[in-house]
């Protein structure tokens, strides 16, 4: 029972934490896309192309991490072939926010 219990807490500390990289990868793909298309006026100015820069730079940063984090898990696994089964969709949902897909 306390295994079981043990396996269940650190599955919904997982899912919670997908939850919020998934949430934060939504927030950034947002901001980067309004800096995008702020810059891509005839008039944009310096700072609007450099904030569009930073922001892609940030949703680069936060997908490199998302997947980082992915892979950790697989390694770290018991089974990883099962957790890479499992991680195929977060790594697609990942592709998705990043726009790889």
């Amino acid at each position: 029972q306390a295994q079981y219990e043990g396996v269940a807490e650190e599955l919904g500390a997982t899912n919670a934490e997908l939850a919020d990289s998934q949430a934060e990868l939504e927030r950034l793909a947002a901001e980067a896309e309004a800096a995008l298309a702020d810059a891509e006026g005839a008039a944009a100015t310096a700072e609007e192309r450099a904030a569009a820069a930073e922001a892609r730079a940030d949703l680069a940063e936060a997908c490199l991490a998302a997947v980082a984090d992915v892979l950790q898990r697989i390694y770290q696994s018991d089974d990883p072939a099962d957790a890479l089964d499992q991680a195929a969709e977060e790594l697609e949902q990942i592709a998705e926010e990043c726009g790889q897909d």
